[in-house]
């Protein structure tokens, strides 16, 4: 790849134009985003949708369609609205047949069209159609390819096709064949490149690269910490952008973050969307304040037009209560659950195999469980103290209290004690279909990194991929995969 030099830039779009017209001075008028446009596109990032839409006119410009399909998209992809779908789905396949009829060499014209294939093949996959995701991501990939090819020098098609290399060096290997069928090649690390050089230069969606390179970090590269602070600077420089608090609040769950995520929601004033009350009711099951759990539970899911996250929300809310000793509401809610919302998220999958048998989990490991996720690692480990393996009842609760004992461990930073019960917490499961041994194994993958030995860590991230039907066995098949991309040869 060509190296460039790296410059920052504002993301006040006075600016943005200034750039566009200096840098991108071969492209036609009508590809590039014009000041309303790129308010509108500040608005989308404060998920001001209807002051967004406003901004835009009816004109039939390829930039502004692109910004109008990139409204709706953040819209569906944030509130999951499954009665606007058909809608936006007509106009997505009307904005392209139009951006694709017009006859113009600007590279923004091939980028706003697999972009918005990469859109849509997210929106597909979070509303079910597989198929038809993999299909938009192909058409995506093609088009970014060419454009990348003959136009090097575009850094928004870097960005683009940075996306698309990540997601498809994520792709366990046994499922390649399918991206050589679709004509799609896997390049996870050439991917990372792409993203970091697009996050690091002048361009106008350097800002949106950035975030998503942040979110690569800490959500496949377990390098949360760095992400979160990349993150906190880009909130510095626009408090009031929604998408990017979003990301930074997702960020401080996955690194059990629960204090900082709770000092920072103190000062919002209003949520933007429904998804923020459903993180909040995370949070707050971290700190084990289950009566302001289950308000933000419940605010979620009287808010809510999508069915993802439904069915994990009222399980909360009946473990809530179960926490309590309001064994009544416990059934209730958990009744509730069994017929509410879809199995497609990993929490959601999570909670319908929970409850599809008879409740079982040990309570104070439960609570050592949520204390952990939030960051209170001495409170956990208090927890534990006083239990006995030989007084816990059930295999499936004997492996949890070894995997529970080696996270705490591993976030205190004792290694030795990490290893031994991780270790533990893969003989003690055998072939059973949890997600602690995969996990443990992943895990160990990690600590093994750190200490440089590269042959032993994808040992286990290998280990870690063949477990099969777990819980969260995408997301720890693809941390897995990510992992072993980038270990030395």
């Amino acid at each position: 790849m060509k190296k460039y030099s790296f410059k920052r830039v504002s993301f006040a779009y006075p600016f943005l134009v200034l750039i566009i017209f200096s840098h991108f001075s071969f492209a036609q008028s009508n590809f590039l985003p014009t000041s309303s446009e790129l308010r509108a596109y500040n608005h989308v990032w404060r998920l001001d949708l209807q002051r967004a839409t406003a901004a835009l006119s009816n004109s039939k410009d390829p930039s502004s369609l692109y910004f109008a399909h990139f409204t709706e998209f953040v819209d569906l992809m944030v509130n999951e609205d499954v009665e606007q779908f058909d809608a936006y789905e007509d106009n997505f396949e009307d904005r392209l047949q139009a951006i694709s009829k017009i006859k113009d060499k600007s590279p923004y014209r091939k980028f706003y069209l697999s972009q918005m294939h990469l859109h849509w093949s997210f929106v597909y996959m979070k509303m079910g159609h597989e198929f038809s995701s993999a299909w938009q991501l192909k058409k995506a990939f093609k088009i970014s390819q060419q454009n990348a090819d003959e136009n090097p020098d575009f850094m928004p098609q870097q960005y683009n096709l940075g996306i698309l290399q990540v997601m498809l060096g994520a792709v366990p290997e046994k499922y390649h064949w399918l991206l050589g069928l679709f004509g799609m090649k896997e390049s996870f690390e050439e991917g990372v490149l792409r993203l970091d050089l697009a996050a690091r230069t002048q361009h106008v969606f350097q800002y949106e690269a950035s975030c998503v390179r942040n979110l690569v970090d800490g959500f496949m590269l377990n390098k949360r910490e760095g992400a979160i602070q990349s993150t906190e600077k880009l909130l510095f420089r626009n408090k009031d952008f929604a998408l990017v608090e979003f990301l930074y609040l997702s960020l401080l769950l996955k690194n059990n973050a629960a204090k900082e995520a709770h000092q920072y929601m103190q000062g919002v004033q209003s949520f933007k969307a429904p998804i923020f009350y459903y993180i909040a009711g995370e949070f707050h099951m971290q700190r084990l304040n289950f009566k302001k759990a289950i308000l933000s539970y419940n605010a979620f899911l009287n808010s809510y037009k999508g069915l993802n996250n439904i069915k994990d929300a009222y399980y909360k809310i009946g473990l809530a209560y179960k926490l309590m000793g309001y064994d009544a509401n416990f059934g209730k809610y958990h009744e509730k659950a069994k017929v509410s919302g879809l199995s497609r998220t990993e929490s959601d999958k999570y909670a319908d195999k929970q409850l599809k048998v008879a409740f079982d989990q040990n309570l104070v490991l439960l609570r050592a469980r949520f204390l952990t996720d939030g960051g209170y690692y001495q409170l956990a480990l208090e927890e534990l103290k006083g239990v006995q393996l030989k007084n816990i009842v059930g295999l499936k609760n004997q492996t949890e209290y070894f995997y529970r004992k080696a996270r705490i461990f591993h976030k205190l930073k004792n290694s030795l004690e990490a290893e031994r019960f991780y270790r533990k917490t893969i003989t003690h499961q055998g072939g059973n279909p949890w997600y602690f041994a995969p996990n443990a194994c992943l895990q160990l993958g990690y600590l093994h990194v750190a200490q440089k030995d590269f042959r032993t860590a994808k040992i286990y991230f290998t280990k870690a991929l063949a477990y099969k039907k777990h819980e969260y066995k995408n997301s720890i098949d693809n941390k897995a995969k990510s992992a072993i991309n980038l270990l030395p040869d």
